[in-house]
């Protein structure tokens, strides 16, 4: 109404008494007014009244508990009940306010169910003295819904609610789920068990990547053989990473061959993959170890598949064995010598040099063009001579020399000939020799028109943050699709705080992703409403997907980040922030975020205060202050 606009002008003048006897005649009017008894209350609290403060604030929650009953919400019903719970947390009077909210709780569960019910949760929750113990009173009031096991699983699915907390909620859900399931009739029992399933194996998943085996385990044991049985042939990967971080791996991989169940080769895979992630590193062995010897039994003949298992048995130091299925490899995988070369990096990233010399020299043999195979080879010689004298060094300048090679072979040949100290002259290719001088190229030498290999050298090995970037750059500029170069150019970039260049050179990474659409936006101060920054599991998925680890892309993501909020860029950077607390938790960086969403909800507060720029002066709805930004 007027009346209440015109309480509202007065108030933000600090003009209290006006706005007092505005916000009356606005009663005079509509008694069911929430907002103006919520004022009052305010108001009559900033003036020390706590006991008129509270009977306002009573009259305002029974004012909405009755509009609840008649099913009259409205668009602001939401925003005032998550109003007035956030005030009454701050100011410390729940407890003094817990029947008339009681009575409204009551009122809205039999009314709207659950429709909407999370903002007002966690406007109650993370506003009070104690969450864990309010957590606990929400999820008391359950049994108020129609549906409590939806309810609950609300709280269990929250990500904002704190671990305790959000254990509590999900070991609620599951009890009310079998209350559920118990209750209903036999012909009637498909549907909540499987609800029940489904809340076991949440609160699995969420205890697990919380750390926390031993309850994960005991989570299991809780639902039964029946449960775990269902959960082999649902979620495989799931009870086998539960397995491995429990050291059960060995005995549930013979009660899933004794029960008949057969884990398919993907679920094997994602569950090593899911281990190597969090450090168990012998688990995700014995998982691949079984996915690849299930490859082969099958025949599946790929390279992959030997060279995999060949990998594993190399860590197991059972050298015959590896040895032994790279020359099974050989005989059935590919064209003949297809597999050669990369069976030699196999070895010789385990330090087995002589076996991979001889695979070497049989592809160098059968492809005397294969320019890969010649350099790796020589190097391999030229490092197993330590020192002595051996004809494999003039055999290094010789691929380095040869025209007839591609230019990255001959770059590779300089490289090794600087490891191995091969000195030598007129390599047809002045880059060719900055890159093969045992020192560290000069920024004055790869500064070269067409040197992209030197460049990256030197800027490797640069000590000047300026230099570093402008030598990557430079690089980039000429060979643009180098993902590695890339990455290492946006993290110099960063360090070096030219956040604008550390964006510009990370974006076309992202283009072909959901990415790119989000990061092209900007946030105007004219839009009333603050961005939505939900983060999904497809997404981190996506980021750098192929380009950098797990480990390095949770930390790429936040670097990211806070470029983007030194551009001023925020709504992308808020973006980022979320994408690298997905990834891995970290409190510096949730500060961040935090601080970027209050300074864009701010923006959209200061975007719905402005006037309207017409031809008119007359406005078509009330102009308040704008907000001052926060320091």
């Amino acid at each position: 109404s007027a009346y209440f606009a015109l309480a509202e002008i007065y108030r933000e003048h600090e003009r209290p008494q006006d706005a007092a006897r505005e916000y009356e005649h606005t009663l005079e009017l509509n008694s069911g007014d929430a907002r103006a008894h919520e004022r009052l209350g305010a108001m009559a609290w900033d003036a020390g009244d706590r006991t008129a403060s509270i009977g306002h604030w009573r009259d305002a929650v029974e004012t909405l508990a009755a509009r609840a009953e008649r099913y009259n919400f409205g668009p602001t019903f939401w925003d005032d009940v998550a109003g007035l719970l956030r005030r009454f947390g701050r100011d410390g009077v729940l407890d003094d306010l817990r029947e008339p909210l009681d009575g409204l709780w009551s009122a809205y569960l039999r009314g709207n169910g659950v429709f909407r019910l999370e903002e007002l949760l966690r406007a109650w929750i993370e506003n009070a003295p104690d969450p864990e113990e309010a957590t606990r009173r929400a999820l008391a009031k359950a049994t108020l819904s129609p549906v409590p096991v939806d309810y609950a699983a609300i709280l269990a699915d929250a990500a904002w609610l704190a671990r305790p907390s959000r254990d509590l909620a999900m070991q609620e859900a599951i009890r009310l789920a079998q209350a559920a399931a118990d209750e209903a009739a036999p012909e009637n029992q498909s549907y909540p068990r499987d609800v029940l399933e489904q809340r076991r194996t949440a609160r699995i998943e969420f205890l697990l990547a919380g750390g926390q085996t031993a309850e994960a385990v005991a989570a299991l044991d809780e639902g039964g053989e029946d449960y775990r049985l269902s959960l082999a042939y649902q979620h495989p990967a799931l009870l086998l990473r539960l397995a491995a971080r429990g050291g059960r791996l060995e005995p549930t991989l013979d009660w899933l061959e004794a029960s008949g169940v057969h884990v398919d080769d993907e679920a094997l895979r994602d569950a090593a993959a899911a281990l190597r992630r969090v450090g168990s590193a012998d688990e995700a062995d014995r998982l691949l170890e079984l996915f690849y010897e299930r490859r082969i039994e099958q025949r599946d003949f790929a390279a992959s598949n030997f060279l995999g298992l060949a990998e594993l048995r190399l860590r197991q130091q059972r050298l015959s064995e590896a040895q032994a299925l790279i020359r099974r490899m050989l005989r059935v995988s590919g064209e003949p010598f297809a597999n050669h070369v990369a069976a030699a990096k196999l070895l010789l990233g385990s330090d087995q040099p002589a076996m991979a010399a001889q695979l070497l020299g049989e592809r160098a043999g059968a492809y005397p063009w294969d320019g890969e195979a010649r350099v790796l080879l020589a190097a391999t010689e030229v490092k197993r001579a330590a020192g002595a004298q051996t004809p494999w060094s003039a055999a290094l300048v010789t691929a380095a020399r040869d025209r007839r090679l591609p230019y990255a072979d001959r770059v590779e040949a300089a490289h090794a000939m600087a490891e191995t100290g091969t000195g030598a002259d007129n390599l047809g290719s002045d880059e060719l020799a900055v890159i093969a001088q045992a020192a560290a190229p000069a920024p004055q030498q790869a500064e070269k028109p067409g040197y992209v290999a030197a460049r990256l050298l030197a800027a490797r090995g640069a000590s000047d943050g300026a230099v570093h970037v402008r030598l990557f750059a430079g690089a980039l500029a000429l060979r643009p699709d180098d993902a590695d170069a890339r990455l290492a150019a946006f993290e110099a970039a960063h360090a070096a705080g030219e956040h604008q260049q550390a964006v510009a050179l990370l974006e076309p990474l992202l283009e072909s992703t959901s990415f790119a659409y989000s990061l092209e936006q900007t946030a105007s101060v004219f839009d009333e409403q603050a961005p939505d920054h939900y983060v999904d599991d497809y997404m981190v998925r996506q980021f750098l997907s192929g380009y950098a680890t797990p480990e390095r892309t949770a930390e790429l993501a936040a670097k990211l980040g806070e470029s983007l909020a030194a551009v001023g860029r925020l709504s992308a950077a808020t973006l980022m922030d979320k994408v690298a607390l997905r990834l891995a938790p970290n409190a510096q960086v949730r500060e961040r975020a935090d601080a970027l969403e209050a300074v864009l909800e701010q923006r959209a507060e200061n975007a719905r205060r402005r006037p309207a720029i017409r031809d008119e002066l007359e406005q078509p709805y009330p102009v308040h202050p704008k907000l001052e930004a926060r320091p």
